[in-house]
């Protein structure tokens, strides 16, 4: 069994921390960390409420942490709803994940401040999860985190795609080493998504589904965050950003917190 933690404003406000030192004070869980954010990997068999409580035993503050299942990770690098790109210049993908499952009302996409001069743009949830893109274009940065907790109504944190894939990196590699912090690795070490359908095309939108994901298997700890086993997708606008077309288909959703 392998979990993903991940820290919420661990090195912010003054804070200091060092998450290698960190993975180094708890062998007994396999720790690698990744990154400064406060992002790790746990190969155990211990439930994630244990993970938790011996991850905030050594932690000198206070902080929200996510602990998600391993897998349910991989399957969000592997279905990668917000696509490979390309992107216009100065976008960059985003994944928050939040303390429970995001409410499936809010409609999609978000774009803050507008839909014409977006900074940030959520495309797509599954759980607990929230993927989107970010560009910066005026004086005062928006960060993604801010915007998925004020519009979902619940507490996040977030990461860049590149943390996610490394994350990956680690949970496809047969052993976790001895606790440092991870080295990124090429994105192709996360197995490829499969096609996706078109569903519906209007104006210079264009949508793409995927197949609902299913829980599949016995009953086990879903973490503490677990996922609701379902994608929505928004409509993918045009604007920064340009539709994948997949062979078999037509063409066609981390500062980190």
């Amino acid at each position: 069994m392998a979990w993903v933690i991940l820290l919420k404003g661990a090195n912010t406000g003054g804070n200091l921390f060092r998450p290698s030192l960190l993975a180094q004070e708890l062998p007994r869980l396999g720790l690698v960390s990744i990154g400064a954010a406060g992002t790790f990997v746990a190969r155990t068999e211990a439930r994630s409420s244990d993970v938790e409580t011996a991850l905030r035993s050594k932690l000198p503050i206070a902080v929200p942490m996510m602990v998600v299942p391993g897998s349910d990770v991989l399957r969000i690098l592997r279905s990668d709803p917000v696509g490979a790109g390309p992107f216009a210049p100065g976008v960059r993908k985003f994944v928050s994940v939040a303390t429970e499952r995001l409410p499936a009302t809010v409609r999609l996409p978000i774009d803050v401040p507008g839909s014409e001069n977006w900074e940030v743009r959520v495309l797509a949830t599954d759980g607990p999860f929230a993927m989107g893109v970010r560009r910066r274009l005026g004086p005062k940065l928006i960060y993604p985190n801010d915007v998925v907790e004020r519009e979902f109504g619940v507490e996040s944190t977030t990461r860049w795609w590149e943390t996610l894939e490394s994350v990956g990196s680690v949970l496809g590699s047969p052993t976790t080493g001895s606790g440092g912090p991870a080295r990124k690795r090429a994105a192709r070490s996360v197995p490829p998504s499969r096609p996706r359908k078109a569903l519906r095309a209007r104006g210079d939108l264009s949508v793409n589904g995927s197949k609902p994901i299913e829980n599949r298997g016995q009953k086990r700890d879903r973490g503490r965050t677990s996922t609701s086993g379902a994608v929505q997708e928004a409509p993918r606008l045009a604007l920064g950003i340009t539709p994948r077309v997949r062979k078999g288909s037509p063409s066609n959703h981390s500062k980190g917190h």
